[in-house]
């Protein structure tokens, strides 16, 4: 049996699209790409912060766009990829980095906590993921990078709901 090559995207591919870019992860990986020339769609609820990213990466070689969104609604996140497509240029890379953490530990366990978090940290990503397939799939191209943690291995401690959210990706 042949090995097929898989070539990794490039700027030429398409857009990144990169969630949770507002701060740390997420940020740093859209600067990043930013830097190296590509057209990097970001995505956050807090719109301050994105402007602010946008202003750093305004003297980079690639392009950064602005979006506001909040990955727990799935209809935001389809519009999202939709207007990515219609009027940036398609997916051609996507991170979706999206998390948060509210510290419970397990003699305190609360279900809203559990539930905010599989909104953001498990659905998000789902909710990000499969449009981008969507329009991924008939071009045959395109790569997703899911971010998770190593609290998905190995519980830390008041990690209680985001280990869980992360042992699910």
């Amino acid at each position: 049996m042949k090995k097929k090559h898989i070539k990794s995207a490039t700027p030429f591919d398409g857009v990144a699209w990169v969630t949770g870019a507002s701060s740390g992860l997420g940020r740093e990986v859209a600067l990043c790409l930013v830097r190296r020339g590509w057209r990097v769609v970001v995505t956050a609820r807090n719109l301050e912060k994105l402007e602010e990213l946008k202003q750093k990466a305004d003297k980079a070689y690639g392009k950064l766009i602005i979006k506001q969104g909040d990955v727990s609604n799935a209809e935001t996140m389809r519009s999202i990829v939709e207007d990515i497509e219609k009027n940036h240029g398609g997916l051609g890379l996507v991170i979706l980095n999206a998390g948060i953490y509210q510290p419970m530990g397990g003699d305190d366990l609360q279900l809203n906590v559990f539930q905010k978090t599989f909104d953001v940290n498990f659905n998000g990503v789902l909710h990000g993921l499969l449009p981008a397939i969507e329009v991924m799939r008939p071009r045959g191209r395109g790569q997703i990078a899911i971010v998770s943690s190593v609290a998905g291995y190995r519980g830390l401690p008041n990690a209680t709901a985001y280990g869980a959210t992360k042992a699910a990706l």
